[in-house]
């Protein structure tokens, strides 16, 4: 098999193990202490050290949900041994004259409008739409069916709740929180959670 083709997973979700398989790539490795082998025949490692000492080059993909947990791995893996796969459904559509930063997680449904930029390691879930000239930061993470208007700017480590609207031409800062069904009318600082319709600071 081609070796690019071959895939360490950092972390392990079936949804995305899945979505590697059906677009072509064979799991070899999994890098998780809580990781059931079942019926797999995946090389496991329980602790990162564990694998990185062996210094073997590979293509891999950070799994885990968490902006920040995504961010550790990031700095952890990026030594120049690895390369960060992208994970991308075949029938999310995606404008191309979007730039998808490597490491991204794209599901089913997915709308990427014209002139997006995406950041490293950013995961879009099921069904969000972002719409033309959007800037979504590295670590991103945004939920299913949440909506991003034009010209938003999403900022490192941000998480877009699921089915949360953010208007056009605002700002939602670093590793700020949005609540699922929020409609975002206004700027969002850093590291700020809000909710509701209109969204408002909840701390």
């Amino acid at each position: 098999m081609d070796s690019n083709k071959l895939l360490t997973m950092i972390g392990f979700f079936s949804e995305a193990a899945e979505l590697a398989e059906r677009i072509g790539f064979s799991i070899t490795t999994v890098v998780d202490s809580n990781y059931q082998k079942g019926s797999y025949s995946h090389v496991v490692f329980d602790t990162d050290d564990e694998f990185i000492n062996k210094q073997i080059p590979s293509n891999v993909f950070i799994c885990p949900d968490s902006p920040d947990v995504r961010r550790m791995l990031y700095l952890t893996y990026n030594t120049g041994v690895y390369e960060f796969s992208s994970l991308i459904c075949a029938n999310a559509n995606i404008s191309s004259s979007s730039i998808i930063g490597h490491g991204a997680y794209i599901q089913t449904g997915v709308n990427i409008s014209a002139e997006c930029i995406l950041g490293v390691c950013v995961r879009v879930n099921s069904f969000a739409n972002i719409m033309h000239n959007a800037r979504i930061g590295d670590f991103v993470t945004v939920a299913p069916n949440a909506v991003i208007l034009g010209n938003v700017k999403v900022c490192e480590g941000a998480y877009i709740g699921a089915n949360a609207t953010i208007l056009p031409n605002l700002c939602i800062g670093a590793n700020s929180v949005i609540g699922a069904g929020s409609v975002v009318t206004k700027d969002v600082g850093e590291g700020t959670v809000v909710c509701g319709n209109p969204a408002r600071v909840m701390r």
